[in-house]
């Protein structure tokens, strides 16, 4: 979900108060707020435990708290009776975020600081929140809860989905058990698989946000074989971007339970839009796979590679006005049944990812440079990615005319941190880079940063948020 009003979300991106969320592992901090942190945060699955925060910097008597956590891919209140959280008279409050079922098993909690007399919806399952709740909200803090179970695999760690009812995509079932999921020599082991009479699903989340780059699978199993109803996906997605289609990226291999169609599709969402999905067939047989997808700014680029010594390629790109930014989207990976129907032949499945790798997005300066570029009709700056950051974060753009160009970062309050690029540059597509320094070399603090791209009289800015 994207913030009706940028200006609110940037804000809202500030660190270095006194309040500080407890260090717990299975916990990361999406944002805290300039007036309100989360503090105490349970973990996934913990049912008797309050949440816990504090507000700083306002006259807490006037305001209150709108809690709303988000289960399987829904927003609810948990406190319907008691809409709003007091905070006590040294800015702390509390309140039980598993009043319903399957509230412990919530992924995304996020608090709003409100004035106290506001009526916060009730948000019984929408997929993003009512503009009002921005525009009314004097600043807000989100966090993120892992699932309980996490692996490590090719130099990531990843969740492991869980949960004690059927969720999407399909609806299905989806496990963390070790004999359904599990990493050894050979590599990543995912499956389908019956107990107890129900039929189980597994997916893992990669814990980190990895943005504008190349993403490579490799598979050993063969997707011609899968039964009609199953799906294996290899894809990005942004849990708060609803308005972006979650900013999925997809390869898919599945034949939607229908026989003698292709097993095999690449997709930017919506896939129900016109030239955004492309379908083809995988070699028959072949037990090997090399699976990739290259994400930028201006275009996607996918491959399937199938067979020995890469017997049968498919490539296609697709370079429309509506290619994603990277947000918060992450890579994933599942396999699942589709419509959560059981497999034709009775059969569980077993696929194994022996490796997966991400290249990011080059830092040399001139991505394209070409008149014959295609290119938007007005010059455009990406967000940054990562973001946050710690480090080295990467800044993409384009150009859609030769012009002077000048890009630089600037703190909050507007004053100058450094120039990234200043000079004259053709049409084409670009990166810089910052390394959260300013102009001497001298690190700078914790923060949100703008930084803003400017050719000749276009003039565009965006902001970021570095973590020390």
């Amino acid at each position: 979900m994207r913030y009706p009003v940028m200006s609110l979300l940037a804000a809202l991106l500030v660190v270095g108060s006194a309040a500080q969320l407890h260090a717990q592992d299975n916990i990361r901090t999406q944002w805290q707020g300039r007036h309100i942190h989360l503090t105490d945060v349970p973990a996934w699955g913990e049912a008797d435990r309050l949440l816990g925060g504090q507000v700083s910097g306002v006259a807490v008597a006037d305001h209150r708290v709108a809690v709303y956590i988000r289960v399987g891919g829904w927003w609810t209140k948990p406190t319907f009776e008691a809409p709003l959280t007091s905070i006590d008279t040294e800015g702390y409050w509390s309140c039980d975020i598993a009043t319903g079922r399957y509230d412990p098993e919530a992924t995304r909690i996020m608090a709003f600081l409100v004035p106290a007399g506001y009526q916060p919806p009730r948000m019984e399952g929408g997929g993003s929140f009512p503009a009002d709740l921005y525009r009314s909200a004097i600043d807000s803090a989100l966090v993120v809860r892992n699932y309980r179970r996490q692996v490590d695999f090719s130099g990531f760690r990843w969740s492991v989905k869980t949960g004690s009812f059927p969720q999407g995509p399909g609806p299905n079932l989806f496990t963390d058990d070790e004999d359904a999921l599990w990493v050894d020599a050979d590599g990543l082991h995912m499956t389908l698989t019956r107990r107890d009479s129900l039929w189980r699903a597994t997916e893992i989340v990669a814990d980190t946000v990895l943005g504008y780059g190349t993403y490579t699978l490799k598979v050993r199993g063969a997707f011609d074989l899968l039964d009609a109803h199953a799906v294996f996906g290899f894809f990005t997605w942004d849990e708060l971007a609803p308005d972006q289609e979650h900013r999925e990226i997809d390869i898919e291999m599945s034949r939607w339970g229908e026989a003698g169609v292709p097993n095999a599709q690449f997709v930017v969402q919506p896939y129900t839009a016109p030239g955004h999905r492309h379908r083809f067939d995988t070699m028959p047989g072949a037990q090997v796979s090399s699976l990739s997808f290259s994400w930028s700014a201006g275009a996607v680029r996918f491959r399937s590679a199938t067979g020995v010594d890469e017997g049968s390629v498919t490539e296609w790109t697709y370079e429309g006005a509506d290619i994603p930014d990277p947000g918060q989207a992450n890579p994933r990976l599942n396999l699942w049944w589709m419509q959560g129907l059981a497999p034709t032949d009775g059969n569980e499945v077993e696929l194994i990812i022996t490796d997966f790798e991400f290249v990011p997005e080059g830092t040399v300066t001139a991505v394209t440079q070409s008149a014959d570029a295609t290119l938007p009709g007005a010059s455009r700056l990406a967000q940054s990615y990562p973001n946050p950051f710690n480090g080295e974060t990467v800044i993409p753009y384009s150009l859609h005319r030769r012009g002077d160009v000048h890009l630089a970062v600037y703190s909050v309050t507007g004053q100058l941190i450094t120039v990234l690029v200043e000079g004259v540059s053709g049409p084409g597509r670009y990166n810089a880079s910052w390394r959260g320094v300013d102009a001497d070399g001298a690190p700078v603090a914790s923060g949100v940063y703008y930084y803003r791209l400017s050719v000749g009289d276009e003039q565009v800015t965006k902001s970021m948020l570095m973590l020390q």
